[in-house]
């Protein structure tokens, strides 16, 4: 903490562009995502080291984890969805995230049993693929069904509307975004893996790790969370 107070700056690991992790652009959210983790970046450095503290943004690739470990940024904004080495801690969790299945909202479907024998689209592109995640679900559940690959979710999402497929499995948050101003909008009926929003530390700053969650605590508790979110466009469900 005093190294970061003299120095006058947060170390930032993000996603700043598109093409970063080489598949970016097929996430629909990328945008919000980014702007709601840049906000809170921001934050971070202005509460924990003073108002006029600097934040250096670093461009990370899928593995954000192991640049917090080497030492090159002092935090990194990811989701439970990435592993953390030994010597990587993830903070609490400050907005909700994860891989969940959709219907059109006509569907009577309600639970996902009942896509016995149907086909759904699953994306395979983004922070988790999501098409592994679907396998793996309904097997576990002895549930047989087409599972159908999807490079992203925009194209996943226009299966669904052209009847091509029953259901849609793919990034929770994207596909809050692809609601905003749909004719039928979709339904979530199940989750199928939670992959929250959180903050990668080394386990040895144990002074920024308390640091950060006191942070985080008092933006989800206040609202403030709900306000950044809202600016940045990105649809915050509480975690």
């Amino acid at each position: 903490m005093a190294q970061l107070r003299a120095r006058g700056s947060l170390i930032v690991g993000i996603r700043l562009s598109a093409s970063a992790g080489g598949q970016q652009q097929l996430d629909v959210a990328h945008g919000q995502k980014r702007a709601l983790e840049s906000a809170l970046a921001t934050q971070l450095a202005m509460r924990i080291i003073g108002p006029t503290a600097r934040v250096d943004f670093r461009e990370l690739g899928r593995d954000r984890a192991s640049l917090v470990e080497r030492g090159d940024v002092d935090v990194a904004m990811t989701s439970t969805a990435e592993t953390p080495s030994a010597n990587v801690v993830f903070s609490e969790p400050y907005a909700d995230g994860g891989i969940v299945l959709a219907v059109k909202r006509t569907s009577t479907v309600t639970d996902p049993r009942a896509l016995a024998g149907q086909t759904i689209a699953a994306t395979t592109t983004g922070e988790v693929n999501a098409n592994e995640v679907a396998q793996a679900y309904f097997k576990d559940r002895g549930v047989t069904a087409t599972i159908a690959p999807f490079p992203g979710l925009a194209a996943a999402v226009a299966a669904l509307d052209a009847g091509q497929v029953t259901g849609v499995i793919g990034d929770r948050t994207g596909i809050a975004v692809l609601q905003r101003g749909r004719a039928e909008p979709m339904r979530v009926i199940a989750e199928l893996a939670s992959h929250p929003y959180v903050i990668a530390m080394r386990k040895d700053a144990v002074s920024l790790q308390a640091a950060v969650d006191s942070v985080l605590n008092a933006l989800v508790s206040s609202g403030e969370i709900q306000t950044l979110a809202t600016a940045a466009g990105f649809p915050y469900e509480a975690p």
